[in-house]
């Protein structure tokens, strides 16, 4: 039998095939009888050490679980994807249910809770990520989860590999609805990607390099309070107050990432748009809340293994090896405001939206990839505000927090 040493946690896995009678060791748990059925259960963990200004310091402590999720995946009649996942902090929350028809590479159909598909940071499932913390566009502005159909495929398979997604969602996501604020209502969103330059026959032309565009588009409405999207640091900690908007919501992202051998490149750029009808001087109309951000980021496994596809180190920690090192980094910018501040300064202190905020982080990371179940990320992040009277720390427009996160997904 094969001998595995594991430094932290290891679920040893099996599959029975129904067909052939036989048992063989696979990466993690895995049931299969034959070609109509395969399920595999699956478990994901994330505690985090946190270190902020004391201003900043989260209620239940320094240490967290940032996830305990349970989930089965699986395969019907080779045709049929599902997945049924729940998350038991705080009492349990479903995240993803769904079913996932893809007969047709052209045409496949996906419906159930899922992410909406929009923002190439929040579409990254949070096992895979660069960095423990999500951009704060990815965080705070992207849709998220929500209940929905989509239909996707492939259209052009050879050349720039062109695909496609369009569905409608019950509301505008998970990241739109907290405390008293209900969010949008039935969302349209469609994204395209595309590898333009798949097709070159060079190995050093950048073969992989990805593009997407997405778009969301709902309607808001109005509510006795404050119910545009939030901005907050890293903490958690509010940025700025919300305030009323009532209308169309449309948001727009471009997003692009590039993955040369150990190497990681990736960027987004995301605009939201809340138009605020009826909410000036004697019903009349505002201008809309202007909300957007941007990010770059880069990885480099410096121990050599390829980015692509995730990083599995080549020597395993303990057993034969110390894993795989990766370094990171990110800067990133937000903005809030009006599309005309002058003219919404003449509203009322519930509707005037806020005077322009520009806030920004810049996270420098490593990453230690002990083996394929288990990793550790370090992060020093430096967040700033344009001001001392802008952060949310006295009298500084600038501080810096911590994250070590411990990862074991099996």
């Amino acid at each position: 039998m094969k001998r595995i040493v594991v430094p932290i946690v290891l679920a040893s896995a099996w599959t029975i095939s129904a067909r052939a009678q036989e048992m063989t060791w696979l990466p993690r748990p895995s049931f299969r009888a034959g070609e109509v059925l395969r399920v595999d259960p699956r478990v994901k963990l994330q505690g985090q050490f946190r270190w902020f200004p004391s201003e900043l310091a989260p209620r239940d402590g320094t240490f967290a679980m940032g996830m305990r999720r349970l989930s089965v995946e699986g395969t019907l009649f080779n045709h049929v994807d599902f997945e049924i996942e729940r998350d038991f902090r705080d009492g349990g929350v479903w995240t993803d249910v769904y079913v996932w028809f893809r007969r047709f590479r052209a045409a496949q159909i996906q419906a159930g809770k899922f992410k909406v598909p929009f923002s190439l940071d929040e579409l990254t499932g949070a096992t895979n990520l660069d960095f423990p913390n999500r951009s704060m566009i990815g965080r705070d502005l992207a849709p998220g989860r929500a209940a929905g159909a989509v239909l996707s495929g492939r259209v052009v398979e050879k050349s720039a590999a062109l695909s496609y997604e369009a569905g409608m969602f019950r509301h505008d996501g998970e990241r739109a609805r907290f405390l008293d604020n209900p969010g949008g209502g039935a969302t349209f969103a469609g994204r395209i990607r595309a590898q333009p330059l798949r097709a070159l026959k060079s190995q050093r032309a950048p073969r992989n390099l990805a593009v997407g565009l997405s778009t969301t588009l709902s309607d808001v409405p109005e509510g006795p309070g404050p119910n545009s999207l939030r901005a907050r640091t890293i903490a958690g900690a509010p940025i700025l107050p919300r305030v009323r908007v009532h209308g169309r919501r449309t948001r727009l992202g471009a997003d692009a990432s590039w993955e040369p051998g150990p190497f990681s490149v990736r960027g987004e750029v995301l605009q939201v748009w809340d138009e605020r009808r009826r909410l000036g001087p004697a019903g009349s109309d505002l201008p809309r809340l202007s909300v957007g951000g941007w990010y770059v980021s880069s990885t480099w496994v410096v121990t050599g293994e390829r980015k692509a596809g995730g990083v599995e180190a080549r020597g395993p920690f303990l057993n034969g090896g110390f894993g795989a090192l990766e370094l990171a980094a990110r800067h990133e910018r937000l903005r809030f405001g009006d599309d005309d501040p002058a003219e919404s300064a003449n509203a009322g202190p519930e509707s005037a939206g806020p005077a322009a905020l520009r806030s920004g982080a810049t996270t420098l990371g490593l990453n230690w990839y002990l083996n394929r179940w288990s990793k550790i990320q370090f992060n020093g992040v430096r967040e700033s505000f344009g001001g001392a009277a802008r952060s949310p720390v006295t009298g500084r427009s600038s501080f810096w927090s911590a994250v070590c996160r411990l990862q074991f997904v099996v």
